[in-house]
C-alpha cells in the first residue's frame, strides 16, 4: 500500500468537489475504492439516499477521477448499470454486467489490448447498480420470476462465485471476487418496506 499511488484522502478531496453533503458516503467510498485498487479485501457497498441525494454523481464522479489517473488505467473499470435496463438483458444478468466490463475494458485499454490484460481489468472492475430496489422478487404481491432470476444472478457475481463468460470467440470463467460491488438504493423504498427486499 505504501507504494500506491493513491489514497483515500486523495480520492476523498476530488470526490468532494463534484458532490457536496456527502462527506460520510464519500469518505466510505474513497477508502473502499483504494482498498479495492490495492488488492486488498473491500467490502461491497449499498449507497441508501433519497432521489436526487447524489448517488449517481458520485459514482459518475468516481469513474471519472479514476480514468483521469494514467497510471490507474488496468484498474479503473468502472461501469454503471440502472437496475431497470439489467432488468432487460435476455443474455443473463451475470453475463450481461460481465459483458458490460469486458467492453469498458477494451475501450479503455484499446482493441489491441492483450487478452490477460482485458481480463484482469474485468476480474478487478467497479460495479454501480443504480436503483437497485427495482430488482423485486414480488410485485403488488404477485411474485415476479424475471426479479428473482436476476436477485439470484447479483449475489451469484457478489458472492464470489465463477461465472462463464465468451467474448471474442473464447470462453473465460470470471472469478469475481475482486470485483467491487456498489449498489444505489432508494431511502423511499426502505421507508415503505419494513421487510427485506425478497
Amino acid at each position: 500500500m505504501d507504494a500506491f499511488p493513491l489514497r483515500p484522502r486523495e480520492v476523498f478531496e476530488e470526490l468532494s468537489k463534484t458532490v457536496v453533503g456527502q462527506d460520510e458516503a464519500i469518505r466510505e467510498l474513497s477508502v473502499a475504492i483504494v482498498k479495492h485498487l490495492v488488492g486488498h479485501p473491500a467490502p461491497n457497498m449499498l449507497l441508501i439516499g433519497n432521489s436526487g441525494s447524489g448517488k449517481t454523481t458520485l459514482m459518475r464522479a468516481v469513474e471519472q477521477f479514476l480514468a483521469s489517473r494514467s497510471e490507474l488505467s488496468h484498474s479503473a473499470n468502472v461501469i454503471r448499470i440502472n437496475a431497470n435496463v439489467l432488468a432487460e438483458e435476455h443474455q443473463g444478468y451475470g453475463r450481461a454486467v460481465l459483458g458490460r466490463l469486458f467492453a469498458n475494458a477494451r475501450t479503455q485499454l484499446g482493441a489491441n489490448a492483450p487478452m490477460p490484460d482485458l481480463l484482469r481489468s474485468v476480474e478487478h472492475g467497479i460495479v454501480f447498480i443504480d436503483e437497485v430496489d427495482k430488482i423485486r422478487a414480488q410485485v403488488s404481491g404477485e411474485p415476479n420470476v424475471r426479479g428473482i432470476v436476476a436477485q439470484e444472478a447479483l449475489l451469484t457475481l457478489m458472492e464470489n462465485e465463477n461465472v462463464e463468460y465468451t467474448a471474442d470467440g473464447w470462453t473465460f470463467v470470471f472469478n469475481s471476487s475482486h470485483v467491487l460491488f456498489v449498489a444505489g438504493l432508494a431511502k423511499e423504498f426502505l421507508l415503505r418496506h419494513s421487510g427485506p427486499l425478497v
